[in-house]
């Protein structure tokens, strides 16, 4: 699983991004920084000396490279999913959070940012204002969203975490990736197949939990291959 960061520049992508990453023991990729490695070339180089078109072929071919991995935070172009073929790229179950702010807080958050936008170059207000306007009904499309407004990237990042249900919990001297989902238990040995983790298994439980779902975690457990005993 890979979780995505979107939204439109200034939203906060790569700062919350490392975040998150850091907080889950992931691997952070900017998108955009990929391109660049890749290319050689900066973004504002690109568009200037080959135009966006070429900068979309590159954003395309550096995604579909990236969806293959695993456990990673990837913060993406503010218009990278426009496309149809980058959107279908992401794999199905991969979540994708858009981060928004009003037009304010972007513009003063930009402001504070060295990179160069080629979008917004010269009069930042008015083609940011219009990028928002142009991909207003794209960005609704998203489902997980977090405004950003009057939230630290620490909050953000908890908030992603309860969107996704990725967190990382320690006991008894080590550190364990937990991920909270609707019908989870249903896939558990198909995770630890995908995962190649082996058997033998054991269930440990309580008086509690155990006579609820005891019974049907082993019976899943043993249909996908598992030596399991339950305790």
């Amino acid at each position: 699983m890979n979780i995505y960061l979107y939204g439109p520049s200034g939203s906060g992508k790569s700062t919350v991004g490392q975040l998150l990453a850091r907080e889950l023991n992931w691997r952070f990729i900017d998108l955009d920084v990929e391109i660049v490695s890749g290319s050689g070339q900066s973004i504002p180089d690109i568009f200037n000396k080959k135009g966006e078109a070429y900068f979309r072929m590159l954003e395309e071919n550096c995604l579909k490279e990236i969806a293959l991995r695993d456990e990673c935070v990837i913060a993406l172009g503010g218009g990278s999913l426009v496309d149809a073929q980058n959107r279908a790229l992401l794999q199905k179950n991969d979540p994708v959070i858009l981060l928004s702010a009003g037009i304010e807080t972007l513009l003063e958050r930009l402001q504070q940012d060295s990179n160069q936008r080629p979008l917004l170059a010269e009069n930042v207000h008015h083609r940011l204002e219009k990028l928002l306007e142009q991909r207003k009904a794209h960005y609704d499309n998203y489902k997980l969203r977090i405004a950003t407004n009057k939230m630290t990237p620490t909050q953000i990042v908890w908030e992603i975490q309860l969107l996704t249900g990725c967190y990382r919990v320690g006991g008894m001297g080590k550190e364990y990736s937990v991920q909270v989902r609707s019908n989870g238990l249903n896939e558990v040995g198909k995770q630890l197949n995908k995962m190649g983790i082996g058997g033998p298994v054991v269930v440990a439980s309580d008086n509690c939990v155990g006579p609820l779902y005891g019974t049907s975690l082993v019976e899943q457990l043993s249909a996908e291959g598992f030596q399991v005993s339950l305790m």
